[in-house]
């Protein structure tokens, strides 16, 4: 536990409580949970003191807890006037990280974290997640931090809390946008539950958002500073209201601009030479394991092994923004091009029909497997030549940046963080292929494009090479907020 400090700007060591919804290993749905688990740890690296709060989730498996695990605190939160949940909080060390474990039978012991096992959002997700906000301020109250970071709109009330409540020293707010399309929408009544009242509930108010409870709009406007996870999705999001899903006037409204930090990768993790899940590792200097992992990728996935074609991995939730409707016309002529496809993920039913389908009218071409796999996700990266991601737009990315790593060439869609990772190949410079027009003919391109230069094998090993040495890592991500947070502490 973070222990008392004074509240002023000093050479010790920042006290930074991160909140978020998803925490890898332990609970993941997208990026977030990658960013939560890596973010603490390199902002430890650099000497801060930081500890990780999230929902103790009914999916995790108690026994993948780490040992031992310590109730900290418990007690009751009102949701209205005569309603009271009881939570109580469990901590753990990671990896020199504190974790605090958010318990409550009510509220997260359900197997899904924001859906149930048939893709419906639960129907009590703003319930839910205000709950849990409300625990994180019984845990400000009994913990002094310097700096509060909340993520996205499941803690993006927080700010305002902090804002209307009498603290003596309240921590400095950062709130990180990862996904702007998810914005915390619900009906007003759902004001009743917060204790915040209805002053900033009345047309063009900080939490009125077209008739609506938004609680995005409501951390942006009152958090200390506002980051993004991309600097390409930054000037997107100030420039567009169709990526900013209608909030780009409120961003631009800040007093201190909108600032785009660019995700990093773990290496410890995703790494060819280290990766001890994939069956051989290799480096830039040897490129032979990856021919092994290919061979191993198609065996797994039941493809046969046809050398002349090259093998195109995908790892995704399967949503709109995603921008697999841009296959949809593409089907024959994509069947009919030197290309096997393996496809890792869930999401909406159309684009799940779409890729069994796939598999089964073209079973040499084609592998789909429905869900997540950690195993199968590493084994793709290692075993496909090419990745794609055909966004129709993407905060940050981080498959396109492991692929990298991998020397998998990435195929993407020039928008937000996939602009600002992968280079377009000219012949000689570049680490992949992109297009800008959201159309399946500018996708159809670029794979085709790809698909060139694959044949030229000298010039495939140096695009390879060129990728693999492209350095993500976290620390420079990290500086980036350590010098935010200081900032603040001025």
């Amino acid at each position: 536990m973070p222990r008392k400090i004074p509240h002023k700007t000093s050479e010790m060591s920042l006290q930074i409580l991160f909140c978020t919804t998803e925490c890898a290993p332990f609970s993941k749905v997208g990026g977030l949970a990658d960013v939560s688990q890596a973010l603490p740890a390199a902002l430890k690296a650099l000497g801060a003191e930081v500890t990780v709060i999230t929902p103790l989730y009914g999916a995790i498996n108690r026994n993948d807890l780490p040992k031992p695990l310590k109730q900290i605190a418990q007690g009751t939160v009102s949701l209205g006037a005569y309603r009271e949940r009881s939570f109580s909080v469990l901590a753990a060390l990671v990896s020199g990280i504190t974790i605090w474990f958010v318990d409550s039978n009510e509220y997260f012991a359900r197997n899904g974290i924001y859906e149930d096992e048939q893709g419906f959002a639960f129907w009590d997700n703003g319930e839910r997640y205000i709950f849990f906000q409300k625990v994180i301020l019984e845990m400000v109250r009994q913990h002094e931090f310097q700096i509060l970071h909340v993520n996205d709109h499941h803690t993006s009330l927080l700010p305002v809390y902090l804002k209307k409540e009498r603290h003596t020293t309240p921590p400095k707010t950062v709130l990180t946008i990862h996904n702007i399309g998810y914005q915390g929408s619900y009906s007003p009544d759902i004001l009743n539950i917060t204790g915040l009242g209805w002053a900033d509930f009345y047309p063009g108010g900080p939490l009125e958002f077209h008739g609506q409870t938004n609680f995005l709009k409501g951390g942006i406007l009152y958090a200390d500073r506002v980051t993004t996870v991309s600097p390409g999705y930054a000037g997107e999001l100030l420039a567009s209201q169709e990526i900013s899903f209608g909030l780009d006037g409120v961003l631009r409204s800040l007093d201190t601009p909108l600032t785009g930090i660019l995700n990093g990768v773990d290496y410890r993790i995703w790494s060819p030479e280290s990766d001890d899940i994939i069956p051989a590792n290799y480096s830039a200097e040897d490129l032979a394991g990856k021919q092994v992992n290919r061979k191993k990728l198609l065996k797994r996935t039941g493809l046969p092994a046809l050398p002349d074609h090259a093998v195109i991995g995908i790892i995704s939730r399967l949503v709109d923004s995603k921008g697999f409707e841009l296959l949809i016309p593409l089907e024959e002529e994509l069947m009919e091009l030197p290309l096997q496809w393996v496809i890792l993920g869930s999401g909406e039913q159309r684009f799940e029909d779409m890729f069994r389908g796939w598999s089964q009218r073209y079973p040499k071409k084609v592998a789909y497997h429905q869900g997540y796999d950690a195993a199968l996700s590493h084994l793709i990266e290692a075993g496909a030549d090419m990745f794609l991601m055909p966004s129709k737009y993407e905060a940050c990315g981080l498959n396109q940046i492991y692929s990298l790593r991998y020397g998998t060439i990435p195929i993407v869609r020039q928008t937000g963080g996939l602009g600002d990772t992968v280079q377009a190949w000219n012949g000689e410079c570049g680490t992949g292929f992109n297009f800008q027009f959201y159309s399946s003919f500018a996708l159809l391109q670029a794979i085709n494009q790809a698909l060139r230069v694959f044949r030229d094998k000298q010039a495939w090993q140096t695009l390879m090479r060129n990728a693999m040495a492209q350095d993500f890592s976290w620390e420079k991500s990290a500086r980036a907020y350590l010098d935010i947070y200081r900032d603040l502490m001025k």
